[in-house]
C-alpha cells in the first residue's frame, strides 16, 4: 500500500466565478491539475460545467432561464489567469464566411478558489478490487491521483473516480477507472479532457490515456472512404466545412505513470 498524502479538497472545495461581475456563480471543483518543477507547484482548478442560461432578476436577465443558446461552459482558474471553455452547436458560424464564437479564451474576471490540501488515505488497488467484487464500495467517496513525468516536470491530476471497469472474481485482474472532466495542459494550451487508466495485478505502472475536447468536423467522425474524402475536399474548397464543426473529444494522449486511489480522511 502506498503512503498517505495530502490532496486538494474536492469534497468541500468551491469556486466563485465571475468575481467582480454583478452576477457571480459558485460551483464545485471537478479536478485539480498540479505541475511540479524546480521546487514549486503550479496549480489549476476546473469548475463544474454550466448550461447557458439567463438569470431571472439579474441585471439584463430575461423572463426565461433556458433560451436558444445551445452551449455549455465552464471556468478554470490557472496559475496565470482564469480561462473560460465553451462547447456546443451555438458556437459554430452562421455561414461559412463568418467566424464562429470563441470556444476558449482568457476570462477577465478571476475565480476565487477555496480548496485547501487535506489529508487523504491511500486505497491499494488490491483492496479496491476486492471491495468491488464484494460490492462493498462507495464510488462517490473514491478519488484518484494520476501522475506522470515529462522532462523535469511531474504532472498530477486529482479527480473523482466517476466509474470503473473490473472483471468478476479472478486471480489475474484489471481495473480501468475513468474520470471527466479534467484539465490537461500541453504546449501552453489548456484542454478539457477525460482521463482513463489501465492497471492490473501484475504491474505497478499504469497506462494513462486522455482524450481532449477540440473543434472537429463532423466528417472526421465518419468513415474515410473515397466518397467521404472527395466530399471533405469539396467542402474545404467552398468553406462549407466551417459550418460542420462540433466539439468532441478527439485529441488522444497516451502516457505511462501512476494511478493512486484514495479517500479523504474524516475530520
Amino acid at each position: 500500500m502506498g503512503t498517505d498524502f495530502t490532496a486538494p479538497d474536492l469534497v468541500n472545495g468551491s469556486m466563485i466565478n465571475g468575481f467582480g461581475l454583478a452576477n457571480q456563480w459558485a460551483t464545485e471543483i471537478q479536478s485539480v491539475l498540479v505541475i511540479s518543477r524546480d521546487g514549486r507547484d503550479d496549480t489549476a482548478y476546473l469548475g463544474q460545467e454550466c448550461r447557458a442560461e439567463s438569470v431571472i432578476g439579474a441585471s439584463g436577465g430575461k423572463d426565461t432561464i433556458f433560451r436558444g443558446s445551445a452551449y455549455e461552459m465552464c471556468v478554470a482558474q490557472t496559475w496565470d489567469n482564469a480561462i473560460i471553455f465553451r462547447a456546443g452547436a451555438y458556437l459554430s458560424p452562421a455561414s461559412p464566411w463568418k467566424a464562429g464564437k470563441n470556444r476558449t479564451g482568457v476570462f477577465e474576471y478571476p475565480s476565487k478558489v477555496v480548496c485547501p490540501d487535506v489529508e487523504a488515505r491511500v486505497i491499494s488497488k488490491d483492496t479496491l478490487y476486492s471491495d468491488l467484487v464484494k460490492k462493498n464500495v462507495s464510488i462517490r467517496n473514491l478519488f484518484m491521483r494520476i501522475s506522470w513525468e515529462s522532462g523535469d516536470e511531474r504532472i498530477s491530476i486529482y479527480c473523482p473516480l466517476r466509474y470503473i471497469n473490473f472483471p468478476r472474481d479472478q486471480e489475474s485482474w484489471y481495473l480501468q477507472p475513468i474520470s471527466g472532466h479534467v484539465l490537461y495542459y500541453d504546449e501552453g494550451i489548456f484542454y478539457i479532457a477525460y482521463v482513463a487508466c489501465s492497471v492490473n495485478s501484475e504491474s505497478s505502472e499504469a497506462r494513462i490515456e486522455l482524450v481532449c475536447r477540440m473543434p472537429t468536423s463532423i466528417l472526421e467522425l465518419k468513415s474515410k472512404g473515397v466518397i467521404a474524402k472527395m466530399i471533405s475536399v469539396l467542402l474545404d474548397l467552398t468553406r462549407l466545412s466551417k459550418g460542420l464543426l462540433m466539439d468532441d473529444f478527439m485529441k488522444r494522449v497516451v502516457l505511462s505513470g501512476a494511478c493512486e486511489f484514495y479517500k479523504y480522511k474524516q475530520p
